[in-house]
């Protein structure tokens, strides 16, 4: 764990990041309000997670709760696909990427990938949570 320490809070800084900056971005674009700019914001990370942040920027918790499925649905579904079509060979990265995008339900298909890629995700989980708390503060 210690050797990759650095690449996994740079891969879950960039993962939060993305994700946040992304969000609000597609949000602005459609001409959404603010209330579903805080909603969608938190959508890559737990559900817990998110509903608080959501609920401290005036989000709409409902649409946060669902923003969080949907995204993990699709985590699930795509991150094998995703893993190939990149060609990303290392355990680790798969791992990360998929815990700093689509928290447990993609952790649940990263362990089928194998234990490493199931580990990894599940510890990005948490980091990527913390993060976005932290980022969510300058927002």
């Amino acid at each position: 764990m210690k050797q990759y320490f650095w690449p996994i809070l740079a891969g879950c800084l960039a993962g939060a990041a993305v994700s946040m900056t992304s969000a609000v971005l597609l949000c602005k674009a459609f001409g959404l309000d603010e209330s579903l700019q805080a909603a969608m914001m938190p959508k890559s990370v737990t559900t817990p997670i998110a509903m608080e942040i959501s609920s401290a920027h005036g989000g709409l918790v409902p649409v946060t709760v669902a923003a969080v499925i949907v995204t993990g649905i699709l985590g699930a579904v795509l991150s094998p696909l995703l893993i190939r079509l990149f060609r990303v060979k290392d355990p680790v990265v798969q791992g990360v990427a998929i815990g700093a995008s689509s928290h447990a339900l993609g952790t649940a298909k990263a362990v089928e990938l194998g234990e490493l890629q199931g580990a990894m995700s599940g510890l990005s989980i948490g980091v990527s949570g913390l993060i976005t708390v932290i980022l969510s503060l300058f927002v």
